[in-house]
């Protein structure tokens, strides 16, 4: 198959549902600008693999996408002149349905009433007992912005906002991210689990990720010295 379930094992440079979902993503918001940050995004997603994904990587994986979806999802041909035949029309809405196509595929479906019967069994692993939809994020560095924090998250479906708090005798800022539903921030956490934000330091910390134990507290034994209540 084109995407294969993020929790699956295999070859390292296989490409993970959750990877579609965050080249998905980038797409639906920056549009066909997005290969450069994609790359920067999932190579630092993957590295603890040490794997890369080049910008001209990330392209074609999402051509390979639409070309494999796109016409059951209501995509037209592109025509003009200098099309090659079968190249569907790259549309806002034919990327969004993209987006939530290989979301539900790698991800599993949410919560709630569907179509049918009901939604199906949700893939990968089941949601902890202590999942929430508030993530607690260590090894952020002290310089690092809300908005830079909120650019790694804000790929992911149910994203809302993100907070760091500094205190003193804390090694980095205290940093939460929000979701609108425990699976949402599940996904996320699973997916940015190890995220290194800087590659090109050999220093840069690998984020840390857990539920928040209730909205904006620190998990027991998380934050340092000084505790984080």
């Amino acid at each position: 198959c084109v995407s294969d379930c993020f929790f699956c094992a295999g070859d390292s440079n296989k490409w993970k549902g959750g990877e579609d979902v965050v080249l998905c993503a980038l797409v639906n918001e920056f549009g066909g600008g997005a290969w450069n940050v994609a790359s920067s995004a999932l190579s630092a997603a993957r590295s603890i693999d040490n794997v890369h994904r080049a910008p001209i990587a990330c392209k074609d994986r999402f051509r390979r996408l639409l070309a494999t979806h796109g016409r059951a999802l209501g995509g037209v041909d592109a025509g003009g002149v200098g099309a090659a035949p079968g190249t569907l029309r790259v549309t806002p809405e034919l990327t969004r349905a993209l987006l939530r196509k290989v979301a539900r595929e790698s991800l599993g479906p949410g919560p709630g009433p569907g179509p049918g019967p009901g939604p199906g069994p949700r893939r990968g692993p089941p949601l902890p007992r202590d999942a929430s939809p508030t993530l607690y994020i260590e090894g952020v560095p002290h310089d690092a912005t809300v908005r830079e924090i909120a650019h790694i998250f804000r790929p992911f479906d149910g994203f809302q906002s993100t907070r760091l708090v500094k205190k003193e005798n804390v090694r980095g800022p205290l940093c939460f991210a929000e979701f609108a539903g425990a699976d949402l921030a599940f996904a996320a956490l699973n997916t940015l689990q190890g995220y290194v934000l800087d590659r090109d330091d050999p220093k840069s910390p690998a984020l840390r990720i857990v539920f928040a134990k209730s909205k904006g507290r620190v998990p027991p034994g998380k934050g340092g010295p000084g505790g984080g209540g």
